[in-house]
């Protein structure tokens, strides 16, 4: 029989009760547990929201919405909704109520800025709430600018949901309200825009109100389930989502779910907000004894989908589409092209079970820095990106990336064999967006698939481009996402230069140089399809640049930003510098660390960091959780190793200006280094801190690399193993400066910049007895001419600064040596 007997247990108020159930093959627990259950009052006040037991028994006499059945009142006290909802007596509400039908008059505000960013790195909502039906729709914000790309996709979905075009539109007339752009969509649409009077929030109660309604019940569900502050977005969202299907305070009829949608909701769903979820982990993702759930929490109670977090692994998932007001009544699986065959057995689908009043409430972190992990402002799924505020500008791009794969013959369409698997397009489509490889200094359009592969493998059809008829893609040329999409289109771009007369270099095969002979000098780096062109023939560099792109169609621009890095050049000093301030920004910003206060030195030399440091108890390691560390101690971190980080990010405060400059006739004045009569030639600097690593005893080992005044490469790393003394500590820096060395003066060979003497090598170590002899490879190197190593004074080392703390004169002593300043060059050529 394919029948089978489940039990399960919930709690009602004191009393445990054990349902027993004979449930048929295709019954998931997910829809036993949510078809036709009775609970407290006090469930359903948290389910809906923290609203009061009238209301419930409101709607549940007047049959407002579908599911609603609770148990006889019982007296409760709620701490989530003190927290969240206590206030003074409000004012009275002086707009003006007019008759009018769902979609004609809609009332906005923003709310923010929020302290803390939410988990997508917003810090404004926007409610727009109609005045008919009461129902409202929330967008989020990083800063008010959006307000008018908000506006537009309200006007679109109220079209879309009502069939009307919005009349009116009333506001309180902030500065986000009141520009050009926002005028002329108004004019657009033919939409009245209301304002009132500045300093009257009054006159605009309707939207006030909303927006302090929405922030007290997302305050009253964090509070309820003591989950961090970051998590404010998620909260008004589902806020949102639950007033909608509420009755207004002055409507006692329907709900503006149905007056919106002319459909009585159900609330036989809802969950918790933050309750535990346990999702079954599928037997071909897991060995035989480890556990067969996965512990979740819900977050979202989306249109047409759950919304879950796993708090350990900083992870989201998102459960499978299902009709509105209607999820959750089937099983749910990861695999949608898979159906079950006649092995498989019943009920292995991924189930969900929403548990939504545990025995034992879990204490998530209130740590407000958690929300650097789980900072994600792009979208994860082709369906957030087309359910999100940007949807537009992401259809843009599909067709834009549609068309080029149509162009490339990238497929052809066919009848899948039978011995043949498909690739997921959504995957592929998931890492072109990841690695953002459309913004580009020196971009090739679409470079991957411009390679061809010898493979055959086949695609399904891309979701929102399929012709229906059943047949997939056969791969012609390779598409982002596939292994063997990189080589092949690395072996297509080297196969073209190489027909352009350029040679590539034998240190690094990234880069290109121009042959022996050639009329000009020309150097091409490349990192995958970004690319750094110098030519020393202006005429010439242009050709070069018109046949790449009638071969690959390429962009071309300034070289002011290449990967990462940001170039300052000055032709009339022949210097270049490079920096990076608006990555730190970036850093500093998506840390909550923007607002610090610089430090002078990244680390404090008075406090050595171990592992006995980390939490030794489960509410240390719960006040950890989540929060960025250094990467040392990421296994087990603790307070201070977090307070080690942010000092870290207190220091690249202070630097952001500092830039890197290379330049071969500047003069060098009281910065220490020796002064070399050759500028051009390759300098180096080896340092070593022996033990100091507080745990292991291994020494830190450090080198810098300079030509042309400047850093050219750096390294800074705990050794593999432990020197027995000071003297082997500095032996093995030796060992890896020396490596380095060699292969920095064959790249510079490759570039037609042989080193003709040996590079100095300079160590602060004046004794070489009693070291193993695979380190002596030193004194060959020294023989054969590839380095000289030569004494150098501690307080004249610049690479000290990579192996310790220094203090803050002795740190920003190393740093002018390297020639780190804010403004690189000074008035006569003079480096600072």
């Amino acid at each position: 029989m394919n029948n089978r007997t489940e039990l399960v247990r919930y709690k009602d108020g004191d009393l445990y009760t054990l349902l027993i159930r004979r449930l048929s093959d295709n019954t998931s627990m997910s829809a036993m547990l949510t078809e036709g259950e009775t609970h407290s009052f006090e469930l359903w006040h948290q389910r809906l929201g923290h609203i009061s037991v009238e209301k419930i028994k409101t709607m549940m006499q007047r049959k407002l919405v579908d599911g609603l059945r609770a148990t006889a009142e019982e007296k409760f006290f709620c701490e989530g909704g003190v927290f969240g909802s206590m206030t003074r007596k409000p004012h009275k509400e002086v707009t003006e109520r007019r008759q009018s039908v769902p979609g004609e008059i809609i009332h906005a505000d923003v709310c923010g800025p929020f302290i803390h960013p939410s988990v997508g790195g917003n810090r404004y909502f926007i409610c727009f709430k109609d005045e008919s039906s009461g129902y409202r729709k929330v967008y989020f914000m990083k800063t008010k600018d959006e307000v008018l790309r908000c506006l537009k996709t309200a006007l679109h979905e109220i079209k879309q949901e009502t069939g009307r075009d919005v009349q009116r539109i009333r506001t309180d007339g902030g500065h986000e309200f009141a520009n050009r752009e926002f005028d002329n969509l108004l004019t657009e649409k033919k939409i009245v825009h209301e304002k009132s009077p500045h300093y009257t929030p009054k006159c605009n109660g309707r939207a006030e109100r909303e927006n302090r309604t929405l922030v007290e019940k997302a305050r009253s569900m964090l509070h309820a389930r003591n989950l961090p502050r970051c998590l404010w977005a998620d909260a008004v969202h589902t806020a949102a989502f639950l007033l909608n299907r509420i009755p207004n305070r002055k409507e006692t009829t329907k709900t503006p779910y149905e007056k919106w949608f002319g459909k009585r909701p159900t609330v036989e769903h809802l969950q918790i907000f933050g309750c535990d979820a346990y999702v079954h982990i599928p037997d071909q993702h897991r060995k035989k004894f480890n556990r067969r759930a996965r512990k979740l929490f819900l977050l979202a109670m989306d249109r047409k989908r759950l919304v879950l977090i796993d708090g350990e692994e900083d992870s989201w998932m998102q459960t499978a589409d299902k009709d509105e007001d209607d999820f959750l009544e089937e099983d749910i699986t990861d695999d949608k092209t898979e159906k079950r065959g006649p092995g498989r057995p019943p009920g292995s689908k991924n189930k969900i079970k929403v548990i939504s009043n545990p025995l034992k409430m879990e204490l998530r972190s209130k740590s407000t820095e958690r929300t650097a992990m789980l900072a994600a402002a792009d979208p994860l799924t082709e369906e957030e990106a087309l359910e999100g505020a940007n949807a537009e500008k992401w259809k843009e791009a599909m067709l834009e990336e549609i068309s080029a794969l149509h162009m490339n013959n990238t497929w052809i369409l066919t009848d899948l064999p039978a011995d043949r698997k498909t690739v997921q397009f959504q995957t592929l489509l998931a890492i072109a967006a990841d690695e953002d490889l459309e913004i580009l200094q020196f971009d090739v359009k679409k470079a991957f698939l411009h390679g061809k592969i010898d493979e055959l493998i086949f695609m399904e059809q891309p979701p929102c481009f399929n012709d229906g008829s059943g047949r997939v893609c056969k791969l012609q040329r390779a598409l982002y996402g596939l292994k063997q999409a990189p080589r092949a289109w690395n072996k297509r771009l080297n196969d073209f230069l190489l027909t352009l007369n350029l040679q590539r270099a034998e240190a690094d095969p990234c880069i290109y140089v121009s042959a022996p002979g050639a009329e000009c000098r020309i150097i091409l780096g490349l990192y995958v399809d970004d690319g750094l062109l110098c030519c020393s023939n202006l005429t010439v560099l242009k050709e070069l640049v018109k046949k790449l792109d009638a071969e690959f169609e390429i962009t071309v621009g300034d070289p002011s930003n290449f990967v990462g890095l940001e170039i300052y050049r000055d032709r009339s000093k022949r210097t270049i510098a490079i920096g990076q301030k608006n990555y730190i920004r970036r850093v500093l910003l998506k840390f909550n660390m923007e607002s610090c206060k610089s430090v002078a030195t990244p680390g404090d030399p008075s406090i050595k960091l171990s592992k006995d440091m980390a939490p030794s108890s489960d509410d240390e390691r719960n006040q950890m959780q989540l929060i960025p560390y250094r990467a040392a101690f990421a296994e087990n971190p603790g307070i201070s190793h977090w307070k080690a980080v942010k000092r870290i990010f207190r220091y690249i405060k202070g630097t952001e200006d500092l830039k890197l400059v290379y330049c071969s006739n500047l003069k060098r004045d009281k910065i220490g280094i020796p002064l070399m009569e050759n500028q051009h030639q390759l300098i180096a600097f080896c340092d070593s801190d022996w033990a100091g690593d507080a745990d292991s005893r291994r020494s830190t080992v450090g080198y810098i690399m300079t030509f042309c005044n400047g850093p050219i490469a750096w390294s800074s790393r705990v050794q593999k193993t432990i020197a027995l003394s000071t003297v082997e500590a500095e032996y093995m820096a030796l060992t890896e400066g020396v490596k380095e060395v060699k292969w920095i003066r064959q790249l510079l060979m490759d570039l037609g910049r042989n080193q003709v003497t040996p590079t100095p090598l300079f160590s602060d170590n004046q004794d070489g007895q009693n070291i193993d002899i695979r380190y002596h490879f030193i004194r060959t190197e020294q023989r054969q001419g590839v380095v000289s190593v030569e004494y150098i004074p501690s307080d004249k080392q610049p690479a000290d600064m990579l192996t310790k703390s220094l203090s803050g004169p002795g740190h920003l002593k190393c740093r002018q040596m390297l020639g780190m300043n804010v403004d690189p060059v000074g008035s006569e050529g003079v480096l600072k």
